[in-house]
Order: structure tokens, then C-alpha cells, then sequence
């Protein structure tokens, strides 16, 4: 059902990606009742779920989804498919736009997929900005007075410990970060594929806001990654949210 899946490639960003490598890494983290259940509200129906349509002003729900067979099938428009076309209907988007998104969800970097001898150049790159990102985070940890009191009396670290662990503080701001990193000579592709900014309604802003930075880091001490708490605790938002897993991961 995914006709793009006949070709073998696509160019997304700048980066040359296999689309059956993505889209097959994509399904094996996602259920497709996952996915459609961040749009609708899904009820069980024997083995398959059913809702209410969202291309009709029906009153009885003949949208259907089959986790099974990892399908939807909508009997008042007579549209289907799976995951990728249902976002796509959902959010007016083409595949490649679909893909990315699941990627997003799933917390996979589709640069990771990229091939060619340039992987290390690349690598490279994300690694430079990844650890300007830990400097950067560790600077606005020293002003931030909220941010050091959570850590140094509400949660017991020392100063000592900050400073070794590196740890830092995301501003709650649209864009500190990646305006740091632009004036430093990093184009948004790569500060997305380092996963360090992602495109908002206001444009491409820090994917990180008001959280507290902990570095996640290889063997050799080099960061790849961070996990972030959130300071101010909200209903509405994750508690602790990671870095989608990278070039850098592999």
C-alpha cells in the first residue's frame, strides 16, 4: 500500500535515506493504533478498534483499525491504508513529511541512515556541536539561580558534582541554542540531525526548554546525547525527555 516504497531512496534535508530501512525501524517501534490513537479516540471492537471519523460528520463510528494487521480502513469515506498514509491524510502532508514525523515519534534520526563515505565528517560535526551544546547548557546552569537550587538543595548534588557530570540547564527560550550554534557556522540540518533544534509553529527553535541537561556519553567521554528533566513540573508536558537517537548513537 505504500507506493513510495518502490523507490529506493529519497532525499530528505539534504541526506540521502532508505526509505524501507526507515519505514521498517518506524513500524517496528510503532503500533499503528499508537499512532492513530494521538488523533482519535479508539474503543475495542473485538479484535480490531473502531472511532468516530475525522472525514465525516458521522454519528456511528465506522472508522476501524486492525493493530494485527496494521491497517485502517474508514467505511464513510472509503479511505485506508496504514500509519503513513493516515498521517499524511491527518496532516496534510506528503510521504516524506509522514516520515518524518513517525521518525520524530518513534526517536529515530533519519540521518542515521545515511549513506556514503561522508558519515564521518558528518559524525564529526555532530559531535562538535553536541559538546558546544553541553558548554552552552552549562553556562546558563551558573545563571539560572532556579536551576541551581534544584539541584544543589533540592536534589543534594555538589558543585564539584555539576562540574564533572557537565551538568547544564536548557533556557526556557524559542531559540538561544540554535541561534549559538548558527553564529558558529551550523546549518539547522545539522543541528536537527545532532537533535538539538526541531521545527515548531514559530519556526526552527532548541529542541530543549526548561530542563534541566544531564549528558549522555560514549565509552571515550565524548556527549551523544542528553537526557532533560523538566524544572518546573507541568501536567501537559514529559517529565524527563532524551535525545532522539542520533548518527552518533551507531
Amino acid at each position: 500500500m505504500l507506493e513510495c516504497q518502490q523507490k529506493n531512496s529519497v532525499i530528505l534535508t539534504g541526506v540521502k535515506v532508505s526509505i524501507l530501512d526507515a519505514v521498517e525501524d518506524i513500524k517496528a517501534k510503532l503500533s499503528i493504533d499508537e499512532v492513530i490513537g494521538d488523533y482519535l479516540e479508539l474503543k475495542r471492537s473485538g479484535r480490531n478498534l473502531k472511532a468516530i471519523s475525522p472525514f465525516s460528520n458521522e454519528k456511528t463510528a465506522s472508522f476501524m483499525v486492525s493493530p494485527e494487521k496494521q491497517i485502517w480502513h474508514d467505511f464513510s469515506s472509503n479511505r485506508g491504508g496504514n500509519m503513513f498514509s493516515f498521517v499524511m491524510e491527518m496532516e496534510g502532508v506528503d510521504f516524506r513529511g509522514a516520515l518524518e514525523l513517525l521518525a520524530r515519534k518513534a526517536g529515530l534520526d533519519l540521518s542515521q541512515y545515511q549513506r556514503g563515505p561522508d558519515n564521518g565528517k558528518r559524525k564529526a560535526r555532530l559531535s562538535e556541536a553536541l559538546d558546544l551544546a553541553t558548554k552552552y547548557y552549562q553556562q546558563a546552569l551558573v545563571k539560572s539561580p532556579s536551576a541551581q537550587d534544584y539541584l544543589l538543595k533540592k536534589r543534594g548534588f555538589t558543585e564539584a558534582t555539576l562540574t564533572n557530570f557537565r551538568l547544564g540547564y536548557a533556557p526556557d527560550s524559542d531559540n538561544g541554542l540554535v541561534s549559538a550554534l548558527k553564529k558558529r557556522g551550523f546549518t539547522e540540518d545539522e543541528i536537527k540531525a545532532a537533535g538539538l533544534g526541531t521545527q515548531r509553529y514559530r519556526g526552527f527553535g532548541d529542541m530543549f526548554r526548561g530542563r534541566i541537561m544531564v549528558p549522555l556519553k560514549d565509552p571515550q567521554g565524548a556527549v551523544i546525547g542528553f537526557t532533560a528533566r523538566i524544572l518546573v513540573d507541568d501536567p501537559n508536558a514529559p517529565k524527563y525527555f532524551n535525545t532522539p537517537q542520533t548518527l552518533l548513537y551507531y
